[in-house]
């Protein structure tokens, strides 16, 4: 971040914390390292508080936090999940603040109260009926609506809609991919360079069925002579806000279930007999059981294989 972001920061803040503008800055610029989303994310999310507080670092207690709190409770259109992302944010900021100041300040305590001192009410639209719970995914018939429009429409948007079905990756991941991490051969598809497109610092491999293979290459053919990047656009590659645009304009009826891909494959693996820690290995979720660890360690041709017996969507005419 440069001087102009620093002055915004300060600007911001209530004249009791201006003085701690270059911490939170600092903090941020670990954030940022991340992902420029989630700065935006947790700027938002600190300035808010601390001016709520209105006091310095320092003499903020547990009670001002849980009283912040209680005021986004009060905040009926956020949603639980989004009221614990405060929450979370707040409570790597205070640890960051505290970490940073532990030789001077060695008694200091993290103010952000955990669920047990206090939690946020759910409310109706917290709860999803299981009568809906099929509303969260598309089914066979969109997926195969959906390929047939963007073929019609867009060559690329059809690759894109591809691997968004055929590998469960998320978006940020499809479109920061570069041409070279392609190997139609193996049928591998690697991302993991750029930092949107990763959590980590290791590369993420995804797998695409064969008879997609021969579309991917003719699109990266005619790719291959404008740019480095499967899906070029906004500066270096199309962009997660341009990509909803599009959505929204071309795709309405998709375009509020963009999340759902992802979603969607792990429940047709599961359908189709696959364990759910194979499942999330292949679409390189957050790994949630030790039989994860099993297939962590298969060589990449085994996990294709292993993707090869579960795909669900080999009755696709592309």
């Amino acid at each position: 971040m440069n001087r102009i972001t620093i002055i915004s920061i300060k600007t911001q803040l209530n004249t009791s914390i201006q003085g701690y503008s270059k911490i939170i800055d600092d903090y941020l610029q670990e954030v940022e390292k991340r992902s420029h989303g989630a700065y935006l994310n947790q700027k938002i999310h600190i300035i808010d508080c601390l001016n709520y507080i209105n006091k310095p670092l320092n003499d903020i207690t547990i009670l001002n936090v849980r009283d912040y709190l209680k005021f986004l409770d009060s905040k009926k259109s956020l949603k639980y999940n989004s009221k614990t992302t405060y929450r979370s944010h707040l409570t790597s900021f205070f640890k960051y603040y505290k970490k940073v100041n532990i030789e001077t300040n060695p008694s200091y305590l993290n103010p952000v109260p955990d669920k047990d001192i206090f939690d946020f009410t759910k409310t109706e639209n917290d709860f999803k009926k299981i009568s809906d719970k099929d509303s969260d995914k598309f089914s066979r018939e969109e997926l195969i609506t959906i390929l047939r429009l963007s073929k019609k429409r867009n060559f690329r948007d059809f690759i894109i809609f591809a691997i968004l079905i055929f590998t469960g990756m998320r978006i940020s991941e499809v479109l920061t991919m570069k041409i070279k991490y392609t190997n139609l051969e193996k049928r591998f598809i690697e991302t993991g360079d750029v930092k949107d497109a990763r959590k980590s610092n290791k590369t993420l491999l995804f797998f695409i069925p064969k008879f997609f293979t021969p579309f991917l290459e003719q699109y990266i053919i005619n790719m291959k002579k404008k740019s480095i990047w499967l899906f070029p656009g906004h500066s270096s590659f199309l962009n997660k806000n341009s990509w909803y645009d599009l959505l929204k304009k071309h795709y309405p009826k998709i375009y509020s279930k963009s999340q759902k891909f992802r979603k969607t494959i792990v429940s047709e693996y599961v359908k189709n007999g696959c364990e759910i820690a194979l499942a999330e290995i292949l679409t390189n979720h957050t790994p949630t059981s030790l039989t994860a660890e099993y297939y962590l360690k298969l060589e990449p041709e085994e996990k294709r294989d292993l993707y090869d017996k579960f795909f669900p969507y080999y009755n696709f005419a592309l």
